[in-house]
């Protein structure tokens, strides 16, 4: 290896969205390899050594490698005013630079090729970066640039405080979502759970699905072949079509992303010939006044005549649309072969309405400008997922190929109102890795999700990298100032400030404006739910800043004493996966026996059934959101939730009328497990040593719970699960509560009725928090804890515990002898 004039780094091989948010996929995107990119487009092979001297910022220390746009040649810059003398100076029809044409530009330079020979050189490589991208060292590293993002920060006008010349500064933040775009925008990548070999017709063939193991199964029964299934290998196949028509962009406020989705719409549509870029808001003069003349216009009008197609007149003049068409003589000089064929292409603001695109012909390119903030009133069909689905949906595809795509950039507004909830359906059905049959999600978008501590004005580094945590030293930012503490910390200084304070309404809008995950850009509780908020926050408050409960909680471990099957023991532990208030005493821990199958438990392979012994049964109730396996549970990208929660029901010999309500354990939960997990063994042994411990029964929610049923039950713990019994004295085969409709929205009821009574007791704050999340009843598959917490609102009503006790339970006799009673 050759020798460096500094310790360069190597470039980076992806860019990874959304690593550590427990709501979405991790989506990971290959970068270009230096050496690859270079073979590809100078055709030589190079080594890595040779080719980052090619590189721009090559030989400079890495502490003066920042990003620099690209300076135009001086002969370029006055080409314009050489043509318009030169014109002037022939005919009277020439005015001012304005009349100059690209004709005359061409022609000056076709002309004149000697003197512009270097100039002509430069406007090619422009041309070629814009397709193919380009490098550059940052502080050390290779950085790569798309040819959209290097288009953006050479050539796309924003409003930028008059700073860069109103060009924009380098954003590390900004390079990643111009990754995302482009592939998004060119993908063909599907993703399936399930590969599966069978034979028909003599041959061996492979297929793909993302159904449920049961239907792939009824599938090729019915096909009535040999069939060989691999589940839940997660393969990407990559196919001859595209297979994403757009994003969904949820972010903060200014990060630029209406400039970025402009831009890189643009940037589509003049590459290729007969495109058409259409742009909708909340109505037309909105999608007209705000975006196009404001982010479109402005600085199309400003890019160098090398990037502009033929287009008539001023661009600057025009409010409506543009229309890059040839007119006049050159459409027969086009027609002839004497010049280029016009590029036919189209930038149009149209109305918001759900028919507004309804027969447009080819269109490429798609702008929906807040989509998930409030609709307007005035307009009609302003129902966003009837004009995803019905409209616009169709208009960029053809059957199975995608031919358009669309960026949905968006803060989230109220929920109540319309966007916010029209929004979020509509992002639900566009999770990363939720695939169907055809390898494409049900929306056919993406979701892609900006954390709002990369973009915080003032927190970005002389590099353009994101400052988001504390630094271990002071940090120089782009302002020239040097700064102690990150993002994260600002943001984090300033809600709980507003939280001691008790300012919902603004901590509410800082949440919109800066949110640090999923959860905080849709955290909006609609007031229908009828639960306590304002009591809720508080007690949150309390629980997080109030020096005596300072303790109140602590993370444990659970572990078996001498193997499986022992009794259970805690361990502190930092990062010990339980949350935990209270423990029952040592002597009533680990209390279990063995019943018989007779009384309608199920045994199993080998050994004894066991139960909670009768003396501490019916006291704790765990109850658990098993993991959806069959929902974004991709491996390499976002792991699935596991959740349960341990109520302890009212106990009056601990906690007798006389004592203070405050000062209770019981009514309360007193252990949460809220773990994202790659396996399933993994969380029944947790859920199995906590019932142990607290001679707990388990109680979940289906239609997943099968899985952890015959865990359960496999190891000889069927008298640990609970049943329902109806008013009928029938016993449920099933243990735990099939999560219907009317179960879900009997659960909701029950704890509205819960914390609008006890809220103020509640121990555990990540309980109570994640409730204030809730947006209604289709929310909850979203919200493993509220699932688990809720259901033991059911659990503890059951009657089979007291029953069970009644029926096993040893009588004490005191006194000398019986009492008789006569018939």
């Amino acid at each position: 290896m050759a020798e460096l004039p500094y310790p360069y780094k190597h470039e980076d091989k992806f860019v990874e969205w959304h690593k550590g948010d427990q709501d979405l996929d991790v989506i990971r995107i290959d970068l270009p390899s230096l050496t690859k990119w270079y073979e590809q487009y100078t055709g030589v092979k190079r080594s890595w050594e040779e080719c980052i001297k090619l590189i721009d910022g090559y030989g400079l220390p890495p502490s003066q490698q920042k990003f620099k746009r690209t300076v135009m040649p001086e002969k370029i810059k006055m080409l314009y005013a050489v043509v318009f003398q030169k014109k002037a100076a022939q005919t009277s029809t020439y005015k001012t630079e304005a009349d100059v044409t690209h004709e005359d530009l061409y022609e000056e330079l076709a002309m004149n090729q000697k003197y512009y020979a270097e100039e002509i050189t430069w406007i090619k490589r422009e041309i070629r970066r814009r397709y193919i991208g380009y490098w550059c060292f940052i502080n050390g590293k290779p950085t790569y640039l798309n040819g959209a993002n290097y288009f953006f920060l050479n050539y796309w006008k924003i409003k930028n405080q008059g700073k860069n010349d109103n060009y924009p500064d380098y954003r590390d933040y900004q390079r990643r979502m111009f990754h995302v775009l482009y592939y998004a925008y060119t993908t063909t990548d599907a993703f399936f759970r399930h590969r599966i070999a069978y034979r028909k017709d003599g041959e061996t063939h492979i297929t793909h699905r993302n159904s449920d193991p049961q239907t792939v199964r009824e599938e090729f029964d019915e096909m009535n072949v040999p069939y060989f299934p691999e589940w839940d290998v997660n393969v990407t196949v990559k196919t001859d079509k595209r297979t994403i028509h757009g994003i969904n962009f949820v972010s903060g406020r200014r990060i630029a992303k209406t400039a970025i989705s402009c831009c890189f719409c643009t940037w589509g549509t003049l590459n290729m010939p007969d495109q058409t870029f259409v742009i909708q808001a909340m109505n037309e003069d909105h999608a007209r006044d705000k975006v196009f003349v404001k982010q479109i216009q402005m600085p199309v009008s400003k890019l160098p005549f090398f990037f502009l197609p033929y287009y008539k007149g001023r661009i600057e003049a025009v409010s409506s649309g543009l229309r890059f068409q040839y007119e006049g003589h050159l459409v027969n000089a086009s027609r002839a072969g004497l010049i280029p064929e016009q590029m036919e292409c189209f930038i149009t603001p149209m109305a918001s309405t759900e028919k507004a695109a309804d027969g447009e012909a080819e269109i490429a390119f798609v702008y929906r400008d807040e989509p998930g903030k409030k609709t307007d009133e005035k307009a009609a069909d302003q129902n966003i997922i009837a004009w995803w689905f019905n409209t616009m949906k169709p208009a960029i595809e053809r059957g199975e190929h995608i031919r358009g795509f669309t960026i949905l950039p968006t803060t989230v507004g109220n929920m109540k109102t319309g966007g916010g909830s029209q929004f979020l359906e509509l992002a639900d059905n566009s999770h990363f890795s939720d695939r169907n049959d055809n390898g494409r999600t049900d929306s056919g978008l993406i979701n892609v999700f900006l954390d709002g501590a990369y973009a915080v004005e003032g927190f970005i580094d002389e590099f353009g990298m994101s400052i988001v945590d504390d630094p271990e030293e002071p940090v120089l930012t782009n302002e020239g100032k040097y700064i102690t503490i990150g993002a994260r910390t600002y943001l984090k200084n300033q809600i709980d400030s507003l939280t001691r304070k008790r300012d919902w309404k603004n901590l509410t809008k800082l949440q919109q404006n800066f949110p640090q995950s999923w959860r905080d850009a849709f955290a909006l509780v609609p007031e229908d739910m009828g639960l306590p908020i304002d009591r809720m926050r508080d007690r949150i408050s309390e629980l997080k800043f109030d020096r005596k409960y300072a303790n109140i909680q602590r993370k444990i471990s659970l572990t078996w004493k001498a193997g499986f099957g022992s009794e259970v023991e805690v361990v502190d532990d930092p990062s010990g996966p339980w949350v935990m208030t209270y423990l029952p005493p040592v002597e009533i821990r680990n209390r279990k026996t063995v019943v018989d199958s007779d009384d309608g438990y199920i045994p199993p392979a080998n050994g004894p059934i066991y139960a909670p012994d009768p003396s501490v049964a019916g006291r704790f109730f765990l109850c658990a959101d098993p993991v959806k396996f069959h929902k974004r549970n991709t491996a390499g990208k976002k792991k699935s939730n596991a959740s349960a929660a341990m109520f302890y029901i009212r106990d009056r010999q601990v906690d007798p009328d006389n004592k203070p309500r405050e000062e209770w354990v019981s009514q309360d939960w007193t252990m949460i497990y809220n773990e994202k997990v790659e396996d399933k063994e993994s969380y029944h042994e947790e859920w199995l040593k906590a019932c142990i411990l607290c001679n707990s029964y388990l109680y979940p929610e289906w239609p997943d719970a099968e899985a952890v049923v015959e865990y359960f039950r496999s190891k000889g713990y069927d008298g640990y699960l609970l049943r329902d019994m109806g008013i009928d004295g029938k016993i449920d085969q099933r243990p735990g509560v099939w999560a219907s409709d009317a179960t879900k929205n009997e659960m909701l009821g029950d704890i509205m009725t819960f914390f609008s009574n006890n809220v103020r007791y509640v121990k555990i704050w990540q309980i109570i928090e994640e409730w204030t999340q809730m947006r209604g009843v289709d929310d909850l598959t979203n919200h493993d804890l509220c699932a688990s917490t809720g259901w033991c609102m059911r659990a503890i009503r059951s009657r089979l515990p007291e029953l069970w006790r009644e029926l096993h339970a040893p009588v004490e006799i005191s006194g000398r002898g019986f009492m008789t009673f006569d018939a």
